[in-house]
């Protein structure tokens, strides 16, 4: 396509920026990079109808306003990813940050279950309670733990997770999560920053 359109892409604006791992036991699963590109002006969009059917802009803030009030769906990967862009006021500091940790190369992260007594997580790398063995390839497995959340933190301090709890629940089902670390993160990256007295969990009826 590039030499029939005489162009070259240009990846020089291309910075990793992180890798997820689909969780095991879904029937697909996906190794995703994700890069940041920073943009003069909006491009135009053209959905495929099939993993992409609608296009819209907007700012991390307002998609997770959107999200904690029940107006729109996203996986706990999206909202650690949108928290991370709530560190940069402006596009020239984020790039700015893109281009000097582009030294350092990003991990994959393989989201798995953790269940306490009274709440379940969605539980990244560096978390206390990140399993020391881990099959990427394995089956869907849920990490079962008879303490309270309470008593889980205090015995597993360092906190890298997307937490849920039952009253945390829309209207339709779905769960709402909220992120929590505490760690230093690997490469120099910077923690999700997703204030709760902004965003509020409202079920939308």
């Amino acid at each position: 396509m590039c030499q029939k359109l005489e162009v070259v892409p240009d990846v020089w604006s291309l910075h990793e920026w992180s890798n997820w791992l689909t969780p095991c036991g879904l029937k697909q699963r996906f190794d995703t990079a994700f890069f940041i590109c920073c943009l003069q002006d909006k491009p135009n969009v053209a959905e495929d109808e099939w993993e992409t059917v609608h296009s819209q802009w907007g700012s991390p803030y307002d998609i997770l306003q959107e999200y904690y009030q029940g107006g729109v769906a996203l996986a706990p990967p999206q909202i650690y990813e949108l928290g991370r862009l709530m560190n940069f006021s402006t596009v020239p500091d984020l790039l700015k940050f893109a281009c000097q940790r582009g030294q350092h190369r990003v991990e994959r992260w393989l989201p798995v279950k953790v269940a306490s007594s009274d709440s379940l997580m969605s539980v990244f790398p560096g978390d206390s309670l990140y399993p020391k063995d881990i099959d990427p390839e394995g089956p869907d497995v849920t990490f079962t733990h008879t303490e309270r959340l309470a008593e889980l933190d205090n015995s597993h301090p360092n906190k890298h997770r997307a937490l849920v709890n039952p009253e945390m629940r829309h209207a339709d089902g779905r769960m709402c999560y909220r992120v929590v670390c505490n760690i230093a993160l690997p490469g120099e990256h910077v923690a999700p920053h997703i204030p709760d007295s902004e965003f509020k969990f409202v079920p939308r009826l």
